[in-house]
């Protein structure tokens, strides 16, 4: 593997660089997984439901943004990711509930090979 210099202007690696895209991706996946569950919900009356979605959703875009501010910041290159495939109605709320745990799982499982890097 080619080394990297780190300069005044640049702190993070390709190599960290790439993962933490990775990450925005994920983010930004999940910020409109949610969105569109908590509309659902709103639509279907679920009210609890989708209060917690809507705060869910952009908590995860606020983890986006940060992982944006902090690659620009380092010298390397944020990239929005294409959000595609996001499902719009939903059938059953407890397994909704299920893929929110399942997906904010995967977000944190995705996150932690970053940090023995950095």
């Amino acid at each position: 593997m080619k080394k990297q210099t780190i300069t005044p202007t640049r702190s993070i690696t390709s190599e960290i660089e790439a993962l933490l895209n990775k990450q925005i991706v994920m983010e930004g996946k999940s910020s409109a997984a949610y969105l569109s569950m908590a509309s659902w919900c709103d639509t279907q009356g679920y009210n609890v439901s989708s209060d917690f979605l809507y705060k869910h959703s952009e908590e995860e875009r606020k983890h986006m943004l940060k992982l944006f501010r902090y690659v620009n910041a380092a010298g390397g290159h944020a990239l929005q990711p294409e959000i595609s495939g996001i499902k719009h109605t939903h059938t059953h709320q407890q397994r909704d509930r299920e893929l929110t745990v399942s997906r904010q799982q995967k977000c944190r499982s995705c996150s932690s090979p970053t940090a023995p890097l950095a």
